[in-house]
């Protein structure tokens, strides 16, 4: 059986699947995220909006530092080159543990792609 050396799934606090990360941590799988982003669906979210005040970062910064601290690659899509560098300022600050808890509870299975886990 070969292992793959890395998974790319969809993950955002909104498509969070904890069992998956472990499952690929248990393995030695390097996650990867897919839409992070959620393709701007969730920018005005006022829990996510609440966030990015506090730590006077945009939600896209808060959603990239997330997936960071959960130990996933996060390559997030953007064609606006503000947002770029924009994106890539995100080591500067560290999401409380307190709050990555609560952002572990925003899933509402929010998807930019269909589940894999559904398809025979």
């Amino acid at each position: 059986m070969i292992i793959p050396a890395v998974s790319q799934i969809e993950l955002s606090p909104y498509c969070y699947l904890p069992e998956v990360l472990d499952y690929c941590h248990k393995k030695n799988i390097q996650s990867e995220s897919y839409a992070p982003l959620v393709r701007g669906q969730k920018q005005d979210d006022p829990k996510l909006v609440a966030l990015a005040r506090k730590y006077d970062k945009s939600t896209y910064q808060i959603l990239i530092r997330w997936s960071l601290q959960h130990g996933v690659v996060t390559i997030p899509k953007s064609v606006n080159r503000e947002r770029i560098q924009e994106n890539f300022n995100v080591l500067n600050f560290t999401i409380s543990n307190e709050d990555m808890i609560l952002m572990d509870t925003f899933y509402d299975n929010t998807r930019i792609a269909n589940d894999p886990r559904g398809i025979e």
